[in-house]
């Protein structure tokens, strides 16, 4: 007989609220200069079993929906690519960067950790058939290279494109040489508040996303409405900016 194993991955891009990773991380957010092109972070065990996570770095770019792109890259090195903690313990690992700096953006690349499954002892003569489920978590942390001699600012502009009671749809672009983050948006009715969001939502450099805002499905996972068609906006970014708008 036989016991079948599911690995699940589930990437932790965004706050996922059902997991829990066996790992923190810190800083959550690195920056690279010229003068300063290594960087350490420090990963802990959460748990009293020994894991083992891998870990990786990737390009950072960005689809119109404000999805990531991640794609391969020579231009960082993490060392060491493979760690292993034995429970409670502590690590430095160190992140170098050997790309050049001819770009006037801020370069953008995604630290990725992965923490692979553990290795399952099974009953060499199994009575009945389990199934085993694991569930592989991984966690992903920005990197920024920020260009020399350069001013970074960001320059946000918003273009509404469809607004109901169903949802509202907005254009997003940002023309400077650095991220912005926008971390709650604010509907309105006359005046009135009638739906509010947080997020962690980036937007690269010189690039242009679609933001799509909708109330929370009901219970039974079906679409809702809001309580009138908003005609007035307000979005906070990370820096406490706020931009208000009609729509």
């Amino acid at each position: 007989m036989r016991k079948y194993i599911i690995s699940v991955f589930l990437p932790l891009f965004y706050f996922f609220p059902v997991f829990s990773l066996d790992f923190t991380i810190k800083p959550i957010r690195i920056y690279m200069t010229y003068k300063k092109n290594t960087a350490v972070f420090e990963i802990q065990s959460l748990t009293d079993k020994t894991i083992r996570i891998e870990t990786e770095i990737k390009k950072w770019g960005q689809r119109k929906d404000g999805s990531f792109i991640l794609e391969e890259t020579e231009d960082m090195v993490v060392v060491p690519p493979f760690i292993k903690l034995e429970p409670r313990q502590k690590q430095l690992v160190k992140i170098a960067y050997l790309g050049d700096y001819d770009s006037k953006l801020q370069g953008s690349y995604r630290l990725i950790l992965k923490q692979l499954p553990e290795e399952l002892k099974f009953d060499k003569k199994p009575k009945k058939i389990k199934t085993v489920v694991q569930v592989v978590l991984h966690l992903s942390i920005p990197i920024f290279v920020n260009p020399p001699d350069t001013q970074l600012y960001y320059n946000l502009s918003f273009l509404p494109e469809k607004v109901s009671k169903k949802e509202v749809q907005i254009v997003v672009r940002n023309r400077g040489n650095a991220f912005a983050r926008i971390l709650n948006i604010t509907l309105y009715k006359g005046g009135k508040e009638i739906f509010q969001k947080r997020m962690a939502l980036y937007i690269l450099p010189q690039r242009e996303i679609f933001l799509s805002i909708k109330p929370p499905e009901d219970k039974d996972k079906k679409n809702t409405e809001f309580k009138d068609i908003p005609d007035k906006i307000e979005i906070v970014t990370e820096d406490e900016k706020e931009f208000i708008f009609s729509l």
